[in-house]
């Protein structure tokens, strides 16, 4: 449970962020709904994965290791860590995507 709280200290931030994010994009969503739902997306998926990552490293694995040994540990922390990083980068992703999104054509220079 102290690893839990400890945890707390680096996702606050990206829950405030998140957060913030989220208003954004659903106070804009009727003038740009496909930008905002990849907002909302984007910022989701990385949110619910910070929540599941956090809960994982701090009561799951530290028991699971407790029951098998240590010797996997690095393994298994390397294999979730690449898995997670997947879906923050799916997040990321989704941003990237929502800053592009129905974009109008810019507009040929004037000549002069």
């Amino acid at each position: 449970m102290n690893q839990l709280l400890s945890s707390l200290a680096w996702v606050v931030p990206a829950f405030i962020v998140g957060i913030t994010g989220l208003v954004l994009a659903i106070s804009r969503w009727s003038r740009h709904p496909q930008a905002s739902l990849l907002v909302t997306l984007g910022i989701g998926v990385s949110l619910v994965t910070h929540v599941i990552q956090m809960v994982l490293y701090a009561l799951v694995l530290p028991k699971l290791m407790a029951s098998t040994g240590h010797a996997n540990a690095g393994l298994v922390y390397g294999i979730t860590g690449f898995v997670f990083s997947l879906f923050y980068q799916a997040g990321v992703l989704l941003l990237i995507l929502a800053a592009f999104a129905n974009r109008k054509p810019a507009a040929p220079p004037q000549r002069q």
